[in-house]
């Protein structure tokens, strides 16, 4: 779940056979409740955003047979069935309209604006209108050559990124088959002969292969394909990308960005593929001999004889076929840039020479003026109605729980910088968490504050910044309109956090003057996310970014605007937990040489697990040895004690020279801006 989790959404855990779990236990509970506690139990630490249903197939067949509305809802399958509508079939039902719906737009647009031009046409001179004509004849023919050249050279390269997706094939079939030969040769054979264990094994070794060949591989076709996309605005390069490989566009992985798609789309296909086949053919020699007549040397040479052998032709075969795919996605792009050069001439000369069949005629000039006017109207009004036809898809949030489901998120209100900057205090040591969706910001702030204050949804509920600090108790306020902090029932926090930027008190053992910042996700889909994360970043002390696996290139260029802000700026990779030392290691160099090809420069790069941090926290064994939480959390503390002392130091420097006068029978007056700054209200 948790490699899943990494490129899916939405996971759905399914509880069965709970018709013989019926029985009572010492609480009053039946049997099947503890099970599906202990399942979302272990479930949480690598997929916290998944579902557990409890259900009975048996159950839910003899309700439906009987036509037995009870017992059918005692079998827990309604609830399943309700959720997977929501989840995929209106997920994908919203897709398609928000992507009918941009389509639509974008032809309403284009030819609105060509009518518009063949309206201004008719009000030129017979002599300019000729000579127009003629000089876009030649303007004409050059474009046709330079998208001629530009519907080649996509062709050419979608040959040659098929030679080199599949020449690479052979690389990443050895790289498997020799991480299995040792992960297999170091198991336990008893674990190798459990073919759930087995799986697992083979699932984990398997996805870190196939996670840095998709990678490496998506990256460097995401940047090809954008750089078409660039030149020619029209081509929706991600929707095709997603048709071709079999997903849906707007929809999971392909609701994000194009490398995003690629990357998901090889590693669950090669783990759906060849790995499992391998485990089928493992665990099938192992069902067909006696126990203790199969052991690790029989194993090994069946292994070299066979089953490595035909992981490699399926695993050449599997990457053979995406290069195929990705392909005829280069096809379809250089077919459309030549579908753009054929129209090229018609939309250019055609409006032209109807100005020129008309001029001298009022009579037919007013009639075709008349015509434009009412085919422009006509086109207004279309774009209004797909509009409003539209909006229910657009503004759905995307989620499991919600009604309606859907790929693109609007905000609801507006964020007020001003009143945000009125409600700041300059003494406070903030540090702005800031990270992608999925990067473990609600994570991190509970494990510095070493206690759960945000929920792991919070990055998806939360489209404004959620503050953190220290109080006496737990209470929560929300920023008014006036920069002023209005307190809210602690349990509305989150929710309240997507209308208004949040304040959360606790009581926790770091600095007092210390403000965590969660930042809202820059690549929710909000429109307005990147702007109120730079805002946050902007009042900032001090910046934590957080990346995972590998920086992408948005995370890079955010980071290097926040960068140009000149605040200190601390690195960390989080969710570690799943790589092995070699990688966690190749992460932090491979981040460290963006960083610096990009020229941001960061104080430190920490590698972190705060699932791993929480758990030492809570049973008092020891973090691992690579985590570096720890020494995070020790920094932050350091730099807001260097801040408050800072602080002191200034404050008592600015009262000396007011004490002289004191001295002499003058006495002074109170500071009433700060005085009025307390009694309005600004950040507790």
């Amino acid at each position: 779940m948790g490699i899943i989790g990494e490129h899916v959404s939405t996971i759905f855990i399914v509880q069965t056979k709970i018709d013989l779990w019926r029985m009572r236990e010492s609480d009053g509970r039946e049997a099947w409740q503890h099970a599906r506690e202990r399942i979302a139990s272990r479930a949480a630490s690598s997929a916290p955003t998944a579902d557990v249903f409890a259900v009975s197939a048996r159950e839910f067949a003899l309700g439906t047979i009987d036509d037995d509305e009870a017992l059918r809802e005692r079998s827990g399958f309604p609830a399943l069935l309700a959720a997977l509508d929501r989840t995929l079939e209106v997920r994908a039902r919203n897709a398609r309209i928000a992507r009918a719906g941009a389509v639509a737009g974008e032809t309403i647009a284009r030819t609105s604006a060509r009518l518009r031009r063949e309206a201004s046409l008719l009000e030129a001179e017979p002599g300019e209108l000729q000579e127009r004509r003629d000089r876009s004849e030649a303007q004409i023919a050059e474009r046709e050559r330079a998208l001629v050249r530009e519907r080649d050279a996509v062709a050419r390269a979608g040959l040659e990124r098929e030679r080199w997706f599949t020449a690479r094939g052979d690389a990443l079939a050895d790289d498997l088959v020799r991480a299995l030969g040792g992960a297999l040769d170091v198991a336990d054979i008893e674990r190798l002969r459990d073919r759930a264990r087995l799986h697992s094994l083979v699932d984990a070794t398997a996805a870190q292969a196939f996670s840095r060949f998709a990678r490496e591989s998506a990256a460097d076709t995401a940047r090809e394909l954008e750089r078409v996309a660039r030149a020619h605005p029209a081509l929706r390069v991600a929707d095709v990308a997603a048709l071709r490989l079999g997903g849906e566009p707007g929809v999971g992985a392909w609701s994000r960005d194009l490398a995003s798609g690629l990357t998901s789309t090889i590693v669950l296909g090669g783990l759906g593929g060849p790995t499992l086949s391998f485990v089928g053919g493992v665990a099938a020699a192992f069902a067909r001999h006696a126990r203790g007549a199969y052991m690790k040397r029989e194993l090994g040479a069946d292994l070299g004889a066979t089953f490595f052998p035909t992981l490699e032709a399926d695993v050449r075969a599997y990457v053979a076929g995406i290069a195929a795919k990705l392909a005829a996605v280069y096809a379809e792009l250089a077919e459309t840039i030549d579908g753009e050069r054929r129209d090229v001439r018609a939309e250019t000369l055609e409006p032209i020479d109807r100005a020129l069949a008309v001029v001298g005629d009022a009579r037919a000039a007013v009639a075709a003026r008349e015509r434009l006017r009412s085919a422009i109207e006509t086109l207004t009004a279309i774009d209004a109605q797909l509009t409003e036809a539209t909006a229910p898809a657009l503004e759905s949030r995307e989620g499991t729980r919600g009604d309606v489901p859907a790929p693109v998120v609007r905000r609801a209100s507006a964020f007020d910088s001003d009143a945000y900057d009125r409600g700041l205090r300059a003494e406070r040591y903030r540090v702005v968490v800031l990270g992608a969706l999925r990067r473990g910001k609600s994570s991190l702030i509970n494990a510095i504050a070493e206690t759960r204050i945000l929920q792991d949804d919070a990055g998806r509920e939360a489209t404004f910044p959620v503050h953190v600090r220290y109080g006496d108790v737990e209470r929560a306020f929300a920023l008014e309109a006036q920069g002023l902090w209005r307190e809210i029932p602690l349990d509305r926090a989150i929710a309240q956090a997507a209308e208004s930027p949040v304040l959360i008190e606790v009581p926790w053992k770091m600095p007092r003057e210390l403000v965590l910042v969660h930042a809202p996700a820059f690549d929710s889909g909000d429109e307005g996310a990147q702007q109120i994360a730079m805002a946050a970043a902007s009042a900032a002390s001090e910046v934590l970014a957080l990346f995972s696996r590998q920086l992408s290139d948005r995370e890079l260029d955010v980071y290097r605007r926040v960068a140009e802000l000149e605040k200190p700026m601390l690195l960390a990779h989080t969710i570690a937990d799943n790589e092995t030392a070699a990688e966690r290691r190749n992460v932090v160099e491979l981040a460290g040489r963006y960083l610096q090809g990009r020229n941001i420069p960061v104080r430190r790069i920490f590698t972190i697990s705060a699932l791993d941090y929480l758990e030492h926290v809570h049973t008092g064994r020891p973090a691992a040895a690579w985590n570096e939480l720890g020494a995070l959390r020790e920094t932050l503390r350091a730099h807001a004690e260097e801040h408050m002392q800072r602080q002191a130091d200034r404050a008592r420097r600015a009262a000396a020279p007011a004490a002289a006068p004191a001295a002499t029978g003058v006495s002074s007056r109170p500071n009433l801006r700060d005085a009025l700054r307390r009694f309005l209200g600004r950040e507790p």
